[in-house]
């Protein structure tokens, strides 16, 4: 008996493929997007808008009223720009000064900018903790600051003690009044920064510079003969009779 087996029919290792479009799938599925072509003259918007204005203020770590918060913040941020500016004129003089004090002075300087630039970060710390956003450039600093800018050439030494003793005082009334306002409004936290930090820090520094500030008012003219003085020549001491040697007996 023969074994009959079904042929098993070929097999075809050509796969047939359904016809595609030559585009990939999402690029035939995305939607057509808008054109990025700006007109002539026109400059693309390449920052984004702020989120957050240096003004506002929103915390949930302390336990008063928003209107409270941005009041402190208004008022730190009017410190930290004056504080700011302080701390730029000691390095500015720093680099100036000049005469007989060099030496004592520029190491004065020198500390007391790195004592106000330590300031600069309490004071922001403190801004950021209420939920406000501080003054950060220079630019900022100097449209909002009280402190007199000072001219670009090189002052004597007088002016400059006197215009950081001046910066020193704007610095401290303001600290005094915001200091009885945050503790009015219960932000005892403020309060305390501005008394032991920024008030403290600011009345050291200025007795260390009326320590070296004239009693007399430097801007009074001199008189040219007290420029320089002249003082009247000793009297001669009489002359004495020179002492003859004795004679000697032949």
């Amino acid at each position: 008996m023969s074994d009959m087996t079904n042929p098993v029919p070929p097999v075809n290792h050509v796969t047939s493929v359904p016809p595609s479009s030559s585009k990939p799938a999402a690029s035939r599925d995305a939607t057509p997007r808008e054109s990025t072509i700006l007109p002539p003259g026109t400059a693309p918007e390449r920052f984004p808008r702020q989120i957050k204005g240096h003004s506002e203020s929103r915390s949930r770590h302390t336990a008063f009223t928003e209107s409270s918060h941005s009041e402190s913040v208004n008022n730190l941020n009017q410190i930290l720009a004056d504080t700011m500016t302080l701390s730029d004129l000691y390095k500015k003089y720093q680099w100036q000064v000049t005469g007989p004090t060099f030496y004592p002075l520029q190491m004065l300087f020198d500390k007391h900018c790195v004592e106000q630039r330590e300031l600069v970060d309490i004071v922001a710390e403190r801004i950021m903790t209420l939920g406000g956003v501080s003054v950060v450039m220079a630019a900022d600093a100097a449209d909002i600051t009280l402190i007199p800018r000072p001219p670009k050439g090189r002052e004597d030494t007088a002016q400059q003690l006197s215009r950081l003793m001046n910066a020193h005082f704007i610095v401290l009334e303001q600290a005094h009044t915001m200091a009885h306002t945050a503790a009015e409004l219960g932000d005892n936290g403020t309060a305390d920064l501005l008394i032991g930090d920024t008030i403290r820090r600011n009345e050291r520094q200025a007795w260390c510079l009326k320590a070296h500030v004239l009693e007399i008012p430097v801007s009074l003219p001199i008189s040219p003969d007290l420029a320089t003085p002249h003082f009247p020549p000793a009297p001669a001491a009489p002359l004495r009779p020179r002492r003859q040697p004795p004679a000697v007996n032949p």
